[in-house]
This record gives C-alpha cells, structure tokens and sequence, in this order.
C-alpha cells in the first residue's frame, strides 16, 4: 500500500482523487482530509494500492502482407488454446471515442451521394 499526501483548494484536490479512480492499475483506498482553512486549503493524506498485473501490455499483430498492428491493453490474460492459436482478453481504451468526449461525436457527420 501507498500513501500519497495532496495540499490545494477543495475544487482542485477532489477531481484529482476522483481522477486516480480512472486508473485501472490505481485502487484508492481511504483518503482523510484535515480542516480547511480559511483559504479553503487542506492537506488530503490517500491510500492507494499498485495494481502492477493491471498495466498496460501491447499486443503485436502481423498481417498476411506483413504489417504490424499494435494494440494496447490493459489486465491482459493471454491462453494458448491450440498450437497457434492464441486468445488475448484484456481492457482497450480509446480516449478519441465520442463516449470520452462527454457522449458527443467529433467532427462533422456528411452524407455522401453515390453517382
């Protein structure tokens, strides 16, 4: 277990802890804050746990022709089931995904006529 200690403004501290929450390889275990004071500053003492099995790992795949894929994921579980055959499970994260982006797609959706 890890203790991280975090000192600012009420507005600044919270979305910092809830931030660390996204990491999948981060467990936020406790967190107790002191009294604010009168600039709304208070030390924040967290404990977290280091998940190091859930780190990013890259998989690399090669086409027919000979280009390489890379695929980031992360709490990779990987099982040869056959000679050759391989099965890989784990979590991909996209972070250009409209679901990041607060659900809304980027860019500009155009209807294309066929002739």
């Amino acid at each position: 277990m890890l203790k991280i200690q975090v000192e600012g403004q009420a507005d600044q501290v919270y979305p910092l802890l809830r931030g660390l929450q996204v990491y999948p390889h981060i467990e936020l275990i406790t967190h107790q804050a002191e009294e604010f004071g009168e600039d709304r500053t208070a030390p924040v003492t967290c404990s977290i746990r280091f998940h190091s099995s859930r780190s990013m790992k890259m998989i690399q795949l090669r086409t027919a022709e000979g280009t390489e894929i890379h695929i980031p994921m992360l709490s990779l579980v990987e099982a040869e089931i056959k000679d050759g055959i391989t099965i890989f499970s784990g979590t991909v994260s996209d972070i250009f995904s409209p679901e990041r982006m607060g659900g809304k797609e980027v860019g500009e959706k155009k209807e294309l006529d066929a002739k």
